[in-house]
């Protein structure tokens, strides 16, 4: 971008880096500071024009290792690169069905790998000096700041203002993807003025001016292209009555606005409860949230009316007290403002903190504001104020110094040696109260003021004394604790569908006749021409068998245990040894014919029954393939579907039956592995089951 006149900033003042900073920024780039910043790319993202992910390099980190040393060594020595190393694929992903026009498409960019790479050890750099040169009411883009700190700003300065009744003018530019609205020579300029050094500036420029672009159309590049400048959005809003809007308007080119409005995503100049504003952010979207959770998880919607068969609170309960771990968007949100009052008790010196704390004043040595007795208005720390009781009872003050916990000062007396414990009571001591006072004074004696160490308030919800999210939610929602064989249920080797099926067992809400009967549906008795008469009676039989065969199981494991240790000696008990040591038993205490057992279990009543467990527990479906080329006539094929897509997922060949020269146990074998090409090709997988 060129142009023919600007403001000079001679006249400005920035913060400058000082001359031992600016250098440490110029040094040689060093193979561990290279391969930190390659380690800490995400490794998995869609390449760019060099067709590479930074995963490859990582992985092929020993062979590549001399070409990238060499090409930041280059970089250093010359500060320029290859111009095709800063070209760039924009892929547009469309937002929704139906796009018109370019605010429908969300643009992606796929920066080429080599390139990312040098970006990312510049911007770890930049990143270390960020704070020196950034003033504090830049709030993003800036480690340890945070962008949301701005809207809480800008709502505070507004309400005040408002509850004041003095007019003003509230300006609201709009300056996204300002790096291509930024004249480059000025950039530089602005670099220089605050003080770094020449060679960084020009690593600088050079990376800023050498990007191009190329649009992805249908897959294929479409050309590359230089940025272009759009002219910015701005928009100026009257704060109470009197204000010549058009005038100023006119001065600063710019529309009129009026409040409330949006700023950075979030409502500006809102009442706090305008059901207008604030509905659409959290309440209408926590309720339409867990509503689309629910219908989710039983399988209804809109046009459905299916039972919920958990309650949504025990639902929300860990898994371990029994529920499905979900988080209860209420309580959620209480714990995420909870981190407004931690950074609000530790961020001292933050922009944010000094004006809340001007505003509201402090209380409890600094830790928090004072209570807000305001009404609410536009304002939204009141809210976050509200709940610091909760907050403060998961907490407990770190004794440092004294000077910021209150009750300190009242009990710690100097004495010119380095002090000791005094504390002095209102009245006399109860009879009763002096055990109390004896087991407080023991607990303080160890205890002495740090003289140079900051108090501070520790997290008693963590080990390690810091507050997260996380645990102030755990906190906050301990209300159901009952006793859950969560392990039981819960087991990485066993399908979640499956385990959801004995969760809703344990809390005995599967869908049988009696539990649809409670929820009001009419069902046909099934057992009314049977041996019992209802569902509940069957129920009952097999508890009863449970019951009565739970001894005689712990006399045959005991036999198949004292079997062991007579071949084995003192060795425990695995799982891997039950079906050897039962066939074991079998030999040694038993007459079984396992001929005469086959004709009870025909294999053509057994086979369908197995499919039908498979197909209600995992939605699958079985088809026989009837002309296939098997290597033996008692073998068969089977194709297996998904139930409800008829998608196919795989074959497999069940050889069942023994004879001479076959392997005499029972396994899988893979025949061909299941896999998803690059270019989307699926190959479905094979596999053999033998038995005997």
């Amino acid at each position: 971008m060129s142009v023919g006149w600007r403001l000079s900033i001679n006249g400005l003042n920035f913060k400058e880096l000082g001359e031992g900073v600016a250098s440490s920024l110029e040094v040689m780039f060093s193979e561990e500071e290279i391969f930190a910043a390659l380690s800490n790319c995400c490794g998995d993202k869609a390449p760019g024009p060099d067709d590479f992910t930074m995963a490859f390099w990582l992985f092929c980190w020993d062979v590549v290792k001399p070409e990238i040393l060499g090409l930041f060594r280059e970089f250093y020595l010359h500060g320029t690169f290859q111009r095709s190393l800063n070209s760039t694929f924009l892929l547009l992903i469309p937002k929704k069905e139906g796009v018109e026009n370019l605010r429908d498409f969300r643009p992606i960019n796929l920066v080429g790998s080599v390139y990312k790479l040098l970006a990312k050890v510049l911007a770890n750099r930049l990143k270390s000096v960020m704070r020196e040169v950034i003033f504090d009411s830049q709030q993003a883009f800036v480690q340890g700041r945070q962008i949301l700190d701005a809207v809480l700003i800008a709502n505070e300065t507004l309400d005040s203002r408002l509850k004041d009744n003095k007019p003003g003018l509230l300006l609201k530019m709009d300056i996204e993807k300002a790096f291509d609205h930024v004249n480059w020579d000025f950039l530089m300029e602005v670099m220089s003025k605050m003080g770094f050094g020449h060679r960084w500036i020009n690593w600088m420029k050079w990376g800023c001016s050498t990007a191009t672009f190329s649009i992805l159309i249908n897959g294929s590049p479409s050309g590359f292209f230089r940025l272009k400048v759009n002219l910015s959005k701005t928009e100026a809003f009257p704060v109470g009555e009197g204000i010549p809007m058009e005038t100023h308007a006119s001065v600063l080119g710019c529309k009129i606005g009026s409040l409330p409005t949006t700023y950075l995503g979030l409502p500006l100049g809102a009442p706090y409860k305008s059901t207008r504003v604030w509905d659409t952010v959290e309440e209408r979207f926590r309720k339409r949230l867990e509503k689309i959770q629910r219908d989710f998880l039983w399988g209804g919607g809109a046009l459905e009316n299916k039972p919920h068969l958990v309650s949504w609170k025990v639902i929300c309960a860990a898994k371990k007290n029994g529920g499905l771990g979900i988080r209860n968007l209420a309580i959620f949100n209480k714990a995420l403002l909870g981190k407004w009052l931690w950074r609000f008790a530790n961020e001292n010196e933050s922009l944010w903190k000094q004006i809340i704390s001007s505003k509201y004043d402090l209380q409890d040595g600094g830790w928090c504001s004072k209570g807000v007795r305001d009404r609410y208005g536009v304002g939204v720390w009141k809210a976050i104020r509200n709940g610091w009781e909760s907050f403060r009872s998961h907490s407990h003050f770190f004794v440092g110094d004294g000077t910021r916990v209150n009750w300190v000062a009242e009990a710690w007396e100097e004495d010119g040696v380095g002090g000791s414990w005094a504390p002095r009571f209102n009245r006399h001591l109860n009879d009763w109260e002096v055990g109390e006072v004896e087991s407080l004074l023991g607990k303080l004696l160890p205890m002495t003021i740090r003289r140079g160490v900051n108090d501070s308030l520790r997290w008693k919800e963590n080990k390690n004394g810091t507050f997260s999210v996380k645990s102030f939610y755990s906190s906050l929602s301990k209300g159901i604790k009952i006793p859950f064989s969560a392990r039981t249920i819960w087991t990485p080797w066993v399908p979640i569908r499956v385990s959801f099926f004995g969760w809703e067992a344990a809390w005995s809400r599967l869908l049988t006749t009696d539990c649809l009967k409670r929820f009001g549906w009419s069902i046909p008795n099934r057992f009314a021409f049977g041996l019992v008469t209802d569902e509940s009676s069957v129920f009952e039989f097999l508890e009863d068998i449970s019951a009565s065969v739970n001894e005689l199981a712990a006399r045959e494991l005991d036999m198949l245990k004292d079997l062991k240790r007579k071949e084995e000696g003192e060795f425990p008990f695995g799982n891997e040894d039950l079906l050897y040591y039962m066939k074991r038993v079998e030999e040694q205490y038993l007459d079984l014919d396992f001929g005469v057992l086959k004709q009870y279990f025909p294999i053509n009543l057994v086979l369908p029954g197995i499919f039908k467990i498979f197909q209600d527990l995992f939605g699958l479906r079985f088809e026989e393939i009837a002309d296939v080329e098997v290597w033996h006539s008692d073998v068969r094929a089977f194709s297996v579907f998904d139930l409800s897509s008829s998608e196919l997922l795989g074959y497999f060949y069940l050889d069942i039956h023994p004879r001479e020269g076959k392997y005499g146990h029972i396994c899988v074998v893979a025949l061909q592995n299941g896999s998803l090409s690059s270019n989307g090709a699926r190959q479905v997988a094979v596999i053999n089951h033998f038995f005997n």
